[in-house]
């Protein structure tokens, strides 16, 4: 469903592919954050191979709307056009990384997902700091697999 892999057995003489990203999200977000995505807007930064194992897994786990926050807009969108057949009851939404400068703009969101490499060899979102997220009571989660 996710359309990505990042695990391969072999099954016989076949090889399979699955993506474990969105299970182990789900089990992270209930242990570590005690949330559940049923009925939540959820904001996913990114839209790659992580951003569309969450995405299935929010979608499959109840989210009521996903919004993907992308550099290239048309990324975004095809992401969102991938899973809008399967999941025709999420309202979907792109928009720009530029989102994370406003509080005003987090404040739409339960769940704020990075799914970028942005975190890893000590990069940053440009616009992003602490002081844009004050009075927002949604959790952030981040994806990053390689953190420094």
């Amino acid at each position: 469903m996710a359309g990505a892999v990042n695990t391969v057995n072999r099954e016989g003489d076949l090889l399979v592919g699955y993506n474990t990203d969105g299970a182990g999200l789900l089990v992270s977000l209930k242990e570590d954050l005690a949330f559940e995505p049923g009925g939540a807007k959820v904001l996913i930064l990114g839209a790659g191979g992580a951003a569309r194992g969450a995405l299935a897994a929010l979608g499959n786990g109840g989210a009521v709307s996903i919004t993907v926050a992308n550099r290239n807009r048309e990324k975004a969108n095809e992401l969102i056009g991938h899973f809008a057949g399967v999941f025709n009851k999420i309202e979907f939404h792109s928009i720009s990384l530029e989102v994370l400068s406003s509080a005003e703009h987090l404040q739409r969101f339960d769940l704020v997902i990075n799914t970028t490499s942005v975190g890893m060899d000590n990069t940053s979102f440009n616009g992003f700091s602490g002081s844009s997220i004050k009075g927002v009571s949604a959790s952030f989660y981040d994806m990053v697999y390689a953190p420094p």
